[in-house]
């Protein structure tokens, strides 16, 4: 059974996800998450599900002990049930606590946490409240009806099927842009740029594709020249976009090639630095981020504790260790690395955060994390899937509880403006981390077109397993 971090769902057949020690969901798994089946003599009667859930609450819930009295008879479904047993905040009454627990369809479920898969257009936009406005297209998906239709990233998108998307940004949700079935279409007004005048009408079909960590199209190396004195050598500088930690396993438990055929080339191209993307990674399985951390890291960090996991008092014998346990075929070993993060950087991704910052130096830039220092072990009971917090998550120097988000390095706060390609040496967080690598500071202001910093060569990782996730824990379509 595998651990996950992760977020919470953004739409019914894809969703945002930190073990057991044998494998958990971080902000979600593990190595698989352990479901309970039904069986044929499962009573699946509403009164029925709410006994089960309250007696699954009563024992698992990581926040046990404060579960609310409820009486279950006024609520007519399962799912408002649910939200009403959860401890959303802290014993101030004012700290979020639990904004992370949710339920789902199973078949939903499965179809990203077993089979690695999503239901989805694979489009996602900057529409969260602060966001600016107009709403900018902030990722598309590789393989993805979006993909296939054209649309890139920095494009606006003014309206779905009619409805204008500030609409949508007010309501602070997405939800036309989740889609229930295979064949469900919307149509999109978009404009190319912010510059453009006149909009074009996109149609996309929801289908479903695969999931991977890594997404090639950006993977890089970028060559900077030293600042004090051009004849040196360059700084080799990898560049990775590490979308979420699912789908990172074949079906004997060995790792998928697209981080380590990424690794493995950066080790070939002499790779001294690292700047990793985590600004949309909503998290996922432990275990793959346990991987990341390892291979960032190396043997140095070999057996020292990556996460800590700790439970309700009534299954504290299950708190335990994650530990660093680097391929020498992969490793990069190396004393920093740089993290490009914002508030869609959740739960599993938080943790290569956390648990790396005390054995080597973490530069982090852009903007806070989502704040999710918690897991689950998800249990199913009659075709519903409960992800409810079930463990809490430390480093080895016993930090965490970053409710509000793990900072930037102080200086290197930088916005995502979304004007730019992802992993360009001018696009507004890796020109922030190129700029600290050359200088040792984030540049004071972030220039709308920096001047660039190097020359750079693509790292050809083949693209067999497109990718997909919104792990951001926002409401529907909201990534």
């Amino acid at each position: 059974m595998r651990a996950r971090l992760g977020a919470v769902p953004t739409i019914a057949a894809a969703l945002t996800t930190v073990m057991g020690l044998a494998a958990l969901v971080s902000c979600g798994g593990g190595n698989g998450p352990h479901i309970t089946g039904i069986t044929t003599t499962t009573i699946c009667g509403l009164a029925e599900q709410k006994s089960w859930l309250l007696a699954d609450m009563q024992d698992v819930y990581l926040f046990a002990d404060r579960l609310p009295s409820v009486d279950p008879a006024p609520f007519g479904t399962i799912e408002s049930y649910f939200d009403a047993l959860l401890v959303k905040k802290d014993l101030d009454g004012i700290t979020p606590l639990d904004q992370w627990s949710y339920v789902q369809d199973s078949a939903s479920y499965n179809l990203s946490f077993s089979a690695g898969q999503t239901l989805n257009y694979g489009v996602t936009v900057a529409g969260r409240p602060e966001d600016p406005s107009p709403i900018r297209i902030r990722y598309i998906a590789p393989h993805s009806p979006a993909e296939a239709a054209g649309l890139q990233r920095g494009m606006v998108l003014e309206s779905i099927n009619g409805v204008p998307t500030s609409t949508m940004q007010a309501a602070g949700a997405f939800p036309l842009l989740t889609p229930s079935v295979v064949g469900q279409s919307i149509n999109l007004s978009v404009r190319d740029s912010v510059t453009s005048l006149t909009p074009r009408s996109v149609r996309l079909t929801a289908a479903v594709y695969d999931l991977s960590p890594v997404d090639t199209r950006y993977s890089r190396v970028l060559h900077l020249p030293h600042p004090a004195n051009p004849s040196a050598a360059p700084t080799a500088v990898g560049y990775v976009f590490y979308k979420d930690f699912l789908n990172g396993y074949n079906p004997d438990g060995s790792l998928r090639p697209d981080l380590t055929t990424q690794l493995a080339q950066f080790k070939a191209q002499g790779v001294t630095e690292l700047v990793l993307d985590l600004r949309y990674n909503g998290g996922g399985y432990i275990n793959l981020a346990q991987d990341l951390a390892s291979a960032i890291g190396g043997s140095a960090l070999d057996n020292r504790i990556f996460g800590s996991l700790h439970y309700n008092a009534r299954h504290s014998a299950s708190n335990g260790n994650y530990l660093f346990q680097a391929s020498t075929s992969t490793a990069l070993n190396l004393s920093r690395v740089y993290v490009l993060t914002g508030r869609r950087t959740c739960s599993a991704s938080e943790l290569v955060i956390n648990g790396l910052s005390p054995h080597i130096q973490v530069i982090q830039i852009g903007n806070s994390s989502c704040g999710k220092p918690f897991g689950f072990q998800p249990q199913s009971y009659c075709q519903k899937t409960y992800s409810a917090l079930r463990f809490e998550v430390f480093n080895s120097a016993a930090q965490g509880r970053y409710y509000n988000g793990l900072a930037p390095t102080p200086g290197c706060t930088v916005a995502d403006n979304f004007d730019l390609p992802l992993g360009t040496d001018t696009e507004a967080l890796t020109h922030a981390a190129l700029t600290h690598i050359q200088t040792g500071t984030c540049p004071a202001v972030a220039s709308a077109n920096p001047t660039p910093l190097g020359r750079r060569t693509r790292s050809q990782t083949p693209s067999t397993s497109p990718t997909l996730l919104e792990g951001d824990g926002t409401p529907g379509g909201m990534r």
